[in-house]
């Protein structure tokens, strides 16, 4: 069973693509420059580069591939239905039978829903409860715990002072260490920063690189593109000079033809004249002197010889003349476009090094202002960076200062109430003499509390900012790795998309001058056919030529053997002058029946081995 034939038009029937292969069809893809394989379609899994990359990049490609495709066999059935317009005259080939068999079925995806009941979900209202009930106990327990360790206070203030010193110590140790710790992650966070923006400085430097890539590439594939077209319309050129030539070739065809249509005319005049003057010639030597007759007849042949060769030498000098002028025309033609396009080619080399000059300049220049950029950029973040320092060493100075100045207010406000104790009554001296050393003894432990929670809420605040940071530095590092993978893979479908349209246009040109060679070729076999022609015509003008000088010779020997042979009959009663007279009037007749043949010849179209064997035959 033979194989179905597929078309542009059916190939993907069935719900399986089969190869084209439709003689139509595949003249179409020739024609606009697609390789039929490009218009197959492909499975979605083979346009994945790896792995690890996302669908949606894939997704990308495989419409961007869909959509050319699409463009493509848009294309190429405009083509076919141009071609098939242009057999509409034709039969039209009748295409092979096939069945094509497509099955599809259509299933439905299992859809699952969440099984969780509520007899399955976490009993939250208890679990909150009794984390309330825990989070009492703990309270009451430190509230307990806080009024033993008063009363313990109250009973060892001495030993708690002690305390409260080493704590504050302990304290202040603490203190140092978080702000060791700020300024190492300070550092850290900078350096991260820094190595950040020189990551984002190399991949600027890397797009521009890539950028000016692209336009030099496009510079390139337009330079390509006038290369293209000079050579065109050097080829379009050529071939008109290839046709003048060819008419020039057939006009001086034809003027040969005139000129030999002219000389049988006149040789045949001559002959007639010729006949005429053997007849008269004869008459007379029959009623008159036998020496007066032969001058005369010399001075004619001699007069009309004299005419003939004259003639004939300007036949000749004028034949040789329009040829001169021809050859002269068409060596001007030539030598002229030679300078035309030579000029050109120069035009096109100098504007070629003035764009690479310009190109070059524009680039130092690019590469310039970005160095004193990058150098404005590092000398401001280091005037940042001392900013930065300064500004946290103020802010240290000014928490001194404020707690320097809170010990201060402490110990005046303690002063105040002893002195004002001394008036009142011995017991209730006491009695506010321990409450004052209470004071005194909780007021500083109050204080370093109060002011470790302050710092401490600072450091929850500058970490929670730091995260927020970031989290909000890692989602535009994400964002900008995301478009600069789309921007990756749009630059590779672009150049993909280029790549494609110089092969396309490479087949095109490669189709084209295939048909042009043929053109060619056909115009150098009509023009061999001609040069042929016209060798064959010179050859039977010299074959005539020669048969008039035989016939020349043959009438001046009669005309010879008539002067010297007198009077002499033969024995059937004929003169010999007479007989040879005759036979060369045969001759005569001879050689205007083969000159009659050659015209004959030459006016029907024929083979060069036809020619051949005419000429052979002359």
């Amino acid at each position: 069973m033979d194989d179905p034939i597929k078309s542009v038009m059916n190939f993907e029937e069935g719900g399986t693509a089969q190869a084209i292969n439709s003689p139509r069809s595949l003249e179409a893809c020739l024609r606009a420059g697609f390789d039929p394989a490009e218009l197959l379609p492909r499975p979605w899994e083979s346009f994945k580069a790896s792995r690890s990359e996302p669908n949606d990049i894939t997704q990308i490609r495989y419409d961007h591939f869909q959509k050319s495709r699409a463009a493509k066999l848009a294309i190429v059935r405009q083509e076919r239905e141009v071609i098939m317009q242009r057999l509409e005259g034709h039969s039209k080939p009748s295409l092979a039978k096939c069945t094509l068999t497509g099955g599809g079925g259509s299933g439905s995806a299992p859809s699952s829903g969440n099984g969780l009941s509520s007899s399955s979900e976490p009993r939250v209202t208890f679990d909150m409860a009794a984390e309330a009930e825990k989070v009492r106990a703990g309270i009451l327990e430190l509230e307990r715990k806080r009024t033993q360790s008063v009363k313990k206070r109250q009973e060892k203030e001495v030993a708690r002072a002690l305390d409260a010193e080493a704590r504050f110590a302990e304290l202040q140790a603490k203190i140092l260490h978080s702000q060791d710790e700020d300024a190492r992650r300070r550092r850290d966070h900078e350096d991260a920063v820094a190595a950040q923006r020189g990551a984002a400085a190399d991949k600027r430097r890397q797009r521009e690189l890539d950028r000016k890539a692209k336009e030099v590439r496009a510079r390139c594939d337009a330079e390509d593109d006038r290369r293209r077209e000079l050579a065109r319309r050097e080829h379009e050129q050529e071939l008109k000079m290839l046709k003048a030539e060819a008419e020039a070739a057939r006009v001086r065809a034809r003027e040969a033809a005139r000129a030999e249509q002219a000389r049988q005319a006149h040789i045949e005049a001559q002959q007639k004249l010729t006949e005429d003057l053997i007849r008269t010639c004869a008459g007379a030597i029959v009623s008159a002197d036998e020496a007066a007759h032969s001058r005369a007849c010399r001075l004619v042949f001699a007069l009309r010889r004299s005419a003939q060769e004259a003639r004939a030498v300007a036949s000749r000098r004028q034949m040789e003349e329009r040829e001169t002028r021809v050859q002269a025309q068409l060596e001007e033609k030539k030598r002229a476009k030679a300078a035309e396009v030579a000029a050109q080619r120069a035009a096109a080399e100098a504007r070629i090094q003035e764009a690479l000059e310009a190109k070059k300049q524009i680039q130092l220049e690019k590469k310039q202002r970005y160095e004193s950029r990058q150098a404005e950029l590092a000398a401001r973040a280091a005037e940042k960076a001392t900013e930065e320092e300064e500004e946290a060493r103020k802010k240290q100075e000014e928490l001194d200062k404020r707690e320097e100045g809170r010990s201060k207010c402490g110990s005046v406000a303690c002063s105040s109430s002893s002195s004002s104790s001394s008036s009142s009554a011995p017991a209730a001296a006491a009695v506010r003499r321990q409450q004052q050393l209470r004071a005194a003894n909780l007021r500083p432990h109050a204080r370093l509390e109060d002011s470790y929670n302050r710092r401490a809420d600072t450091r929850k605040r500058i970490v929670l900012r730091q995260r927020e940071k970031a989290k909000v530095h890692a989602e535009l590092d994400r964002q900008r790795e995301q478009e600069a993978r789309l921007r990756r893979v749009y630059g590779e479908l672009e150049e993909q998309d280029r790549r494609d349209k110089i092969e396309r246009i490479r087949r095109i040109d490669e189709f084209v001058r295939l048909h042009t060679l043929r053109r060619i070729e056909e115009e150098t076999a009509r023009s061999e056919q001609v040069k042929e022609q016209r060798e064959y015509l010179v050859e039977q003008r010299r074959a005539a030529a020669a048969a008039a000088l035989n016939h020349k010779r043959r009438i001046k020997e009669a005309m010879f053997k008539l002067k010297t042979a007198a009077k002499l009959h033969s024995p059937n009663g004929s003169t010999i002058w007479g007989r040879e007279l005759s036979g060369a009037v045969s001759d005569s007749g001879g050689s205007e029946q083969a000159l009659s043949d050659a015209d004959t010849k030459l006016a029907a179209p024929k083979s060069p081995d036809a020619h051949l064997n005419a000429h052979d035959g002359a």
